[in-house]
């Protein structure tokens, strides 16, 4: 029957070093970003040829959503329009229901839309990464 405990220092010896290769590979990804001039609150993706590597940098953005805010949003589009609003009834077609933003549906409603669901929206940009892939050799 094999050692629990040596098993589990084991494992607990490798999340630990896991832990801290992270670590270090977070504070890398930081100094390249840096050594390329990346701006903090730069969103989109990118690839580039660097010492025989294609270095892909992507950042996307985090997404809040205050759900009572859209809430108080359609109502106040309801009362307005006195029971018929197009904006409440795109509440359902731009967001699912955690709310999260349906991209799809988000990029293809009317301005009108867009622009009384966005004080409900807040952006901020998410951690940047990267990706290495060796150049193909021809």
């Amino acid at each position: 029957m094999p050692d629990l405990a040596i098993i589990v220092t084991k494992l607990a010896d490798a999340k630990a070093a896991e832990e801290r290769a992270k670590a270090a590979r977070l504070r890398i990804e930081e100094e390249l970003a840096a050594a390329i001039g990346v701006p903090e609150s730069w969103t989109g993706s990118t690839t580039s040829d660097i010492c025989g590597y294609k270095v892909t940098c992507a950042r996307r953005d985090n997404v809040k959503i205050d759900v009572d805010e859209l809430n108080a949003i359609a109502a106040r589009d309801i009362e307005k329009t006195n029971g018929h609003s197009a904006i409440a009834d795109a509440l359902h077609v731009v967001f699912r229901w955690k709310p999260e933003i349906d991209k799809k549906g988000w990029d293809a409603a009317p301005d009108e839309v867009i622009k009384a669901f966005s004080a409900a929206i807040t952006r901020t940009p998410g951690k940047i990464s990267f990706s290495l892939k060796p150049k193909d050799k021809k």
